[in-house]
């Protein structure tokens, strides 16, 4: 199974997935999203700190697959510092 893994998912997909980032609960956030996919049950929840035009801080909470959690993980790293 592991090898139908490597295959399916990218190194950068399962490095997020194994070691995910900003996968935490921000209390700071001043600006949530949260979302749920009615077909597969996966959910998940994006908090931001935003302070002027800027995103500071951004974290995410998630129950669901790999990939959910792994762009999860992806996202949170893209945005911060975008205006």
């Amino acid at each position: 199974m592991a090898d139908d893994l490597d295959r399916l998912y990218s190194p950068v997909i399962r490095d997020h997935v194994n070691q995910p980032r900003n996968r935490q609960r921000l209390p700071q956030a001043n600006r949530r999203a949260a979302g749920k996919n009615p077909l597969c049950g996966d959910c998940v929840t994006v908090q931001l700190r935003v302070e002027g035009d800027a995103i500071r801080e951004a974290a995410f909470e998630a129950f669901g697959c790999a990939l959910c959690r792994a762009s999860a993980s992806l996202l949170t790293e893209a945005v911060r510092g975008c205006p």
